[in-house]
């Protein structure tokens, strides 16, 4: 459970979520895109851009050769590293949360079943569906950074409510 406990909080204070995500600057429309704030929009209207040259954007024919490579090279390189990263942190957190919560279910499965400790069910539920809804609303924020990686989120410490259940099983195991 240490390690799975780990993985939780190392993604949960990971630096990405408070990073702004953008693309290559250097290149002449990276500068355009990030004074607009829009490397987001940019970024989803994209997978538009098809084999014509019709700007998914304006519905204009103005998109050129120049212009896809340009699009390229700005969400190329450390853009795709950070989305690639975040998606990676992201199913990270869903398995060891999914994990952590089915085995904090299985103790009040089996306490319910059987008492061998002096386990307070009603504290310890309480707490694990705190536990699941601080996990849910992080998925939130960790999806929300996912679709607008130019985008700060605020993804909460769970290492507190945590440290309660496996106390309160601790306790319960004396």
């Amino acid at each position: 459970i240490s390690n799975v406990c780990s993985s939780i909080a190392s993604v949960e204070s990971d630096p990405i979520f408070q990073r702004v995500v953008a693309g290559n600057n250097d290149i002449p429309i990276g500068k355009l895109i990030t004074a607009l704030n829009n490397s987001d929009w940019v970024n989803r209207g994209r997978q538009y851009i098809g084999n014509n040259d019709i700007c998914p954007f304006c519905q204009k024919p103005t998109v050129d050769d120049a212009l896809k490579n340009q699009l390229e090279a700005f969400f190329s390189g450390e853009y795709d590293d950070a989305l690639m990263h975040i998606k990676q942190i992201r199913q990270l957190y869903i398995d060891k949360t999914n994990y952590l919560l089915s085995a904090l279910r299985a103790i009040v499965a089996d306490e319910t079943r059987c008492v061998i400790g002096k386990i307070n069910i009603s504290e310890y539920t309480a707490n694990c569906q705190l536990l699941e809804s601080a996990f849910a609303a992080n998925r939130t924020s960790i999806d929300e950074k996912l679709t607008e990686p130019g985008k700060v989120v605020s993804i909460k410490s769970t290492a507190e409510i945590i440290k309660q259940l496996l106390s309160t099983i601790e306790n319960a195991n004396k």
